[in-house]
């Protein structure tokens, strides 16, 4: 299972790290949300969590989003609207959404397995998700205020959800490091000490 959580992380490296050559990201988001969505598949597969299924559906709309929207701007030229901002605030949500539901089912995976993590992990999820709705809330207003204090609202949320979603991937590494052997659990702690 720690190979799926690798692909996670991946997915949300892709997703978080936009280098691009005129209007052509280097590392598409969508790739990120196909990596998200077949590591998140084949866990469903596994584990038969449901809410590692609904993750998938949500991380395949995330893909077609994306590619709808790579289209969009493809043909505005760049140009920063009131429908590409409301077009980012739904890529936003969605990623909301789909960080929800695949923490939901990391947690139940843990408390499956009697892990000591559930906390850690449930610590992460409250912060992703509390920084998340805020960022999207407030990116809904900036539509509403002087271009200069929009500009410095959409900065500041854009720093807050690139933030949430550092502690994400570290979080699912953390997973993953757990279901590879890398981390000691409670007992051989005990058992060593």
């Amino acid at each position: 299972m720690g190979k799926h959580f690798g692909t996670i992380v991946w997915g949300i490296v892709f997703i978080l790290i936009n280098i691009n050559i005129g209007f052509i990201d280097i590392l598409p988001n969508v790739v990120g949300y196909i990596l998200i969505t077949s590591a998140v598949s084949k866990l469903y597969d596994k584990t038969k969590i449901k809410e590692f299924h609904i993750a998938t559906y949500v991380g395949s709309v995330c893909a077609v989003v994306r590619i709808i929207t790579f289209f969009f701007f493809l043909s505005q030229n760049s140009e920063v609207t009131i429908l590409s901002t409301a077009i980012g605030t739904i890529v936003q949500l969605l990623i909301l959404v789909l960080g929800f539901y695949l923490y939901e089912a990391v947690i139940k995976l843990l408390e499956k397995e009697k892990a000591q993590l559930v906390e850690q992990i449930k610590s992460g999820r409250n912060f992703f998700l509390y920084v998340q709705l805020i960022a999207s809330f407030v990116m809904t207003f900036s539509l509403n205020v002087a271009e200069g204090t929009a500009i410095t609202m959409n900065f500041i949320c854009a720093c807050a959800m690139i933030i949430t979603m550092i502690v994400w991937a570290v979080n699912i590494n953390t997973v993953r490091k757990y279901f590879n052997g890398q981390l000691k659990t409670e007992n051989e702690d005990n058992y060593l000490g």
